[in-house]
């Protein structure tokens, strides 16, 4: 009799684990099915949709996105007519050899659209008009443009890494302007970057999976379970997490500096668009680094001296004061005969 009871005991306890698999596998399958997950992280994360016929995906979790090699565009924007160009070497303007030649001081440019320059042409851009004003002497100056629009510091870093070791600069130039989330060009499949480096999933949710009692754990199930996934987005979002993506930026621009300064010069550029209010959330990136740092302010000028993506004539006015800081400091050779 007692056998009989702990049998139907048994089987009432199988019946119910099953239904509650059968319930999770289908809850998992209208879930995976219906993409819910990827549809809700999307919603939290920051897409860029300007100029795609000069942006590529790019497969590594760190980029996202690059320039496109061999690319062209013209358009009409509020300073006029421009055109754009991206060369073999995926840097804006004219064709340059990844080969430095002889007598050449090459610096580097790195960052966002201020740095790629935003509805100018080529020629317009404070890369190349820094080119132009550093020109004279003995030293043949030449800029690199890797600016790239809405890349934060973590994906300058990647291309400055590149740089390092395909484009033999003398002068890495960072220009710090965006932060917090990095950008991925609109339509670009996420799910690819977020297996490949699943601590993607852990900024996201502001820590949740690193504050999980058994990590390897929580890791494996944001990377497999579609469920887990919503899941967890739902919980960060309810509890109001800060994702953890500025962190990621500093810790992936100070560890590149860190690396590579014995290599090569490095600089840092931060322009009069970043106000007296904003500075300080910019300061981490450098702090207690060798790194010399410029700080182009313009109190007293008009407005347009101050936006982030100015008229031709302001980029000519930053590029003039950013060579005349590169000499008084002596991070580019003086050029006298």
């Amino acid at each position: 009799m007692v056998r009989g009871v702990r049998r139907r005991s048994v089987r009432k306890w199988l019946v119910a684990v099953a239904a509650m698999l059968l319930s999770l596998a289908g809850l998992e399958a209208a879930v995976r099915g219906l993409a819910l997950d990827w549809r809700f992280l999307a919603r939290n994360l920051y897409w860029y949709a300007g100029y795609p016929q000069l942006h590529v995906a790019d497969p590594h979790p760190d980029l996202a996105y690059r320039l496109r090699p061999n690319s062209e565009f013209a358009g009409v924007g509020h300073y006029g007519r421009f055109t754009m160009r991206i060369n073999s070497l995926g840097a804006r303007g004219r064709e340059q050899s990844a080969a430095k030649a002889p007598g050449v001081y090459r610096i580097v440019c790195v960052g966002g659209s201020n740095v790629f320059g935003t509805e100018v042409s080529d020629d317009q851009t404070w890369p190349a008009q820094l080119e132009s004003s550093l020109a004279g002497g003995a030293v043949r100056y030449e800029t690199v443009n890797l600016g790239t629009s809405a890349q934060v510091a973590a994906q300058s870093a990647f291309l400055a890494r590149e740089a390092l070791a395909n484009l033999q600069p003398d002068l890495l130039l960072f220009c710090l302007s965006n932060a917090g989330k990095p950008a991925f060009i609109i339509g670009a499949p996420i799910a690819p970057y977020f297996a490949r480096d699943p601590s993607l999933w852990d900024a996201q949710l502001g820590g949740l999976a690193r504050r999980a009692p058994a990590h390897a754990a929580e890791t494996w199930l944001l990377t497999h379970s579609a469920t887990a996934r919503l899941a967890a987005l739902i919980a960060a979002n309810c509890a109001g997490r800060r994702d953890l993506f500025e962190e990621r930026n500093v810790s992936a621009f100070r560890s590149f500096v860190r690396e590579a300064q014995a290599r090569v010069r490095i600089a840092i550029f931060v322009g009069p668009y970043v106000s007296d209010e904003q500075y300080p959330s910019y300061e981490p990136y450098f702090r207690d680094l060798d790194v010399p740092v410029f700080r182009l302010a313009a109190p007293n000028s008009s407005r347009e001296y101050r936006m982030l993506h100015p008229p031709p004539v302001v980029l000519a006015w930053q590029a003039g004061k950013i060579a005349e800081w590169l000499r008084d400091t002596g991070l580019v050779p003086s050029g006298e005969p």
